[in-house]
């Protein structure tokens, strides 16, 4: 039995999808101490945020320290920290998955990634 065109496709897309986050950006380091928070993952967020007027408030995880190795799955757009207001779902170099604020993390402006689905 043959598979539709439309299943075909879903299959191929969800192949891509997955290899985006198999393969990780290239490590970024952190600027500065950086608070990485649970928002949800990539494809079920909250827009990140450090606060809760929004009712979308993400707690911290942990605290990193400057000078950590951040691997960039996507990005999405959240609360602005000093004029920059996308948020990066990844990976830190101990294995915290979470998000950080794009602000924190040396890539030399806007941090390269796809946007989080």
């Amino acid at each position: 039995m043959a598979r539709s065109s439309s299943s075909k496709l879903a299959s191929l897309v969800a192949l891509v999808i997955l290899a985006c986050f198999l393969v990780a950006a290239e490590a970024y380091t952190l600027n500065d101490n950086t608070n990485i928070r649970r928002c949800g993952d990539s494809d079920n967020f909250c827009r990140p945020s450090t606060y809760c007027a929004n009712n979308c408030c993400c707690p911290v995880i942990k605290t990193l320290p400057r000078g950590t190795n951040f691997n960039i799955y996507c990005y999405s757009n959240g609360q602005s920290i000093n004029g920059d207001a996308r948020w990066l779902y990844g990976k830190a170099a101990d294995g915290t998955v979470g998000w950080l604020a794009d602000y924190y993390v040396s890539c030399g402006g806007l941090c390269p990634a796809s946007p989080c689905l």
